[in-house]
């Protein structure tokens, strides 16, 4: 990527296994305690931590600011071919809202679960092959919420990582207890972002890459979007796409619909444009 937007103030991304004296680990300290504090990061938080946060499209995958994608998403006729093929679409896979938990964040799960169930079946009937087989990623094997253990209120479902490990791309589902707000980023997202991004840069495998990418399917009850950020490591920041909620309370076409739009964002390819 030769293009990147600057941000005004810098989030640290520097090891925390740095000496502690160092003025970018006690900001990125203090970065965590505000984090602890608040659900959502509004536009005051993000210019106080220099984190640009620009709109991107659900349905094409292009970003609003005019910078390169970081991820195709997969071509629709094998979205489709999917569904005709396994029972990914069959009325017991697209569970109806009086099946769901009342609370926001295990309703998030269950959807999340749609797409992880969904992710081992088989590409056929007359095969084993699961469907994650058939795409560039696989099960991150280490328990992600290890990782950001310290902080409530939403739940990571399931992540990957690619299975030939070219790049440092994420892919994760994320359920939040809170509201969802078009307009604001949840903590939990910037969190994944930042912490993903961060122990990624630490690995030894990826000291040659400038970029790390996190791609989230966020949810909160039957809503759910794509929340999209990358690491710089030049500019030592952190840059975050987000596309509106769509809603999973709609009839069984356009849940369906809705849901397979999503299944091309975790099945796509990542990409360097």
């Amino acid at each position: 990527m030769s293009h990147v937007p600057q941000a005004k103030y810098l989030i640290p991304i520097q090891a925390p296994s740095e000496p502690s004296s160092n003025p970018a680990n006690d900001q990125f300290r203090e970065f965590c305690r505000l984090m602890k504090s608040i659900p959502y990061v509004d536009n005051a938080h993000l210019d106080r931590l220099g984190v640009t946060c620009e709109d991107i499209d659900f349905e094409t995958g292009a970003p609003a600011d005019g910078y390169p994608k970081l991820i195709d998403l997969v071509p629709a006729h094998q979205s489709d071919a999917i569904i005709e093929q396994t029972d990914i679409g069959q009325d017991n896979a697209v569970p109806a809202t009086a099946d769901y938990p009342s609370k926001n964040v295990h309703e998030a799960r269950f959807v999340g679960y749609f797409f992880l169930y969904g992710l081992f079946g088989s590409i056929s009937p007359d095969s084993n092959t699961p469907v994650l087989d058939c795409s560039p990623w696989v099960i991150l094997e280490r328990r992600p919420d290890t990782i950001i253990s310290s902080f409530h209120g939403f739940h990571i479902v399931f992540t990957l990582e690619l299975g030939d490990k070219s790049l440092p791309d994420i892919m994760c589902f994320l359920a939040n207890d809170t509201p969802c707000k078009d307009e604001e980023l949840y903590t939990s997202e910037l969190l994944c972002i930042m912490q993903f991004g961060l122990r990624r840069l630490r690995a030894k495998r990826y000291h040659g890459h400038h970029h790390i990418a996190v791609t989230i399917a966020s949810g909160s009850g039957r809503k759910v979007r794509i929340v999209q950020g990358y690491v710089d490591k030049n500019k030592g920041c952190v840059f975050v796409r987000k596309s509106k909620f769509v809603d999973l309370n709609g009839n069984r076409g356009d849940n369906l619909r809705r849901l397979m739009q999503i299944h091309r964002w975790i099945l796509g390819q990542p990409c360097r444009e």
